[in-house]
């Protein structure tokens, strides 16, 4: 279930404007006025009025009629103004996110170079013979040493770097989660019981690839899957009859 609701929505929108402006990833126009109008929502919300102040016109001496029907009428009509703004503000902050999901690629497209350099390091330590930084610290590697703590930052940031990528996929949408993290994710179902880096970098070691695709390469690529499961059950149910129903 995605974390996102109407009720959080307008949280979760300004979380996810202040996450991209860390990342220094520009807005697109069209969700920029998504969140002007969600900003302009904002500002409508409905002044409080005190039960005292129509008491208090009744004692004042200058109101006339008409100014205590219009505080009369303000305080009667506060409990639906409230929620009724806040339903709007829920709508727009609504519309926002949808409009972020409709722009995903821009995003993805964005943080392609910071995931492709964080691949890139990881596919590196893989192939190390010892993937240790202190071990390579005492080798006299230093340089190495910091790619390989570099790796270890950049796994941390990718998972990062998904989750966000799944909240601004946009209401009522998910991301294709068997493609998520590896373009076929068959070689890592192989490693068990290691940390997250180890079961990373020996995966890649196995043949896995890290990616970081559009939502149209992911989409395809999940097909190839499917088609693959959906093959191989079909050769495994040919094999079963041919053993059990063979003359």
């Amino acid at each position: 279930m995605h974390a996102f609701t109407r009720e959080t929505a307008r949280s979760n929108v300004a979380n996810l404007v202040s996450i991209l402006a860390t990342r220094s990833i520009p807005v697109p126009d069209a969700v920029q006025e998504t969140l002007t109008e969600l900003e302009r929502v904002e500002k409508l919300a409905p002044k409080t009025i005190e039960h005292n102040a129509l008491r208090d016109a009744y004692l004042d001496p200058t109101a006339t009629p008409a100014a205590i029907d219009k505080i009369a009428l303000h305080i009667a009509s506060s409990a639906i103004r409230r929620s009724s703004h806040q339903e709007a503000v829920m709508t727009a902050a609504m519309r926002a996110w949808r409009t972020f999901g409709e722009n995903i690629d821009t995003f993805i497209e964005a943080l392609e170079h910071v995931a492709h350099e964080h691949i890139a390091n990881l596919e590196w330590l893989a192939v190390q013979p010892d993937r240790d930084p202190v071990n390579m610290i005492q080798a006299r590697r230093p340089e190495d040493a910091t790619r390989a703590v570099a790796a270890t930052n950049g796994l941390h940031d990718l998972a990062a770097m998904r989750a966000l990528r799944a909240k601004l996929t946009g209401p009522g949408r998910t991301w294709p989660s068997e493609v998520a993290i590896w373009k076929d994710p068959a070689p890592s179902l192989r490693i068990h019981d290691a940390d997250a880096l180890t079961v990373t970098c020996d995966t890649i070691a196995a043949g896995g690839q890290l990616w970081w695709p559009t939502r149209a390469e992911a989409e395809a690529q999940e097909q190839v899957l499917i088609a693959r499961a959906q093959e191989h059950a079909r050769r495994q149910s040919q094999a079963f009859r041919a053993m059990h129903y063979e003359d």
